[in-house]
């Protein structure tokens, strides 16, 4: 997933106690679905808005993946939109969480040491308990591992 998502190992993955998440915000988490075939939808319940019809096409939508990604085992956070609020200067929406529900971040192997030492330092100015490891490739077998950054 490094790959795909963090920039080629440049970014950052963040650890959640997601029930913690699931209890302070408005919303669904739940596992991907992977599947062979789109979700299908009824045009007709759409226009209708039968049987909340289009609560549930958007919700299946934004939960099903093709069946080729299933080795991410990922799970999407969808939040309710009564629970963003809006940065006036970016116009980007964000949903304020408990920081007490991070429980670890890893660095790709490629994030600068400058990025590690701002994240650390701010994990400790704010006493969080939250591991900090570092992505590193195995010299034997096609893997990561993970060594803990000392704090």
């Amino acid at each position: 997933m490094w790959a795909h998502y963090s920039n080629g190992q440049k970014g950052l993955r963040f650890w959640f106690d997601h029930i913690e998440l699931n209890v302070r915000v408005d919303g669904v988490f739940d596992e991907v679905k992977y599947q062979e075939r789109m979700p299908e939808f009824k045009i007709r319940d759409l226009l209708r808005d039968r049987d909340d019809a289009v609560e549930k096409a958007l919700r299946a939508s934004m939960q099903t993946k093709s069946h080729v990604w299933q080795y991410e085992h990922e799970y999407r956070w969808i939040v309710d939109k009564s629970c963003r609020e809006i940065d006036k200067a970016s116009e980007m929406s964000y949903v304020k969480i408990n920081i007490k529900a991070l429980k670890r971040i890893d660095f790709g192997i490629r994030c600068k040491d400058e990025i590690v030492n701002k994240v650390a330092k701010f994990v400790k100015g704010c006493e969080l308990t939250v591991e900090l490891m570092r992505a590193e490739m195995d010299k034997a077998e096609y893997k990561l591992n993970y060594r803990p950054i000392a704090q």
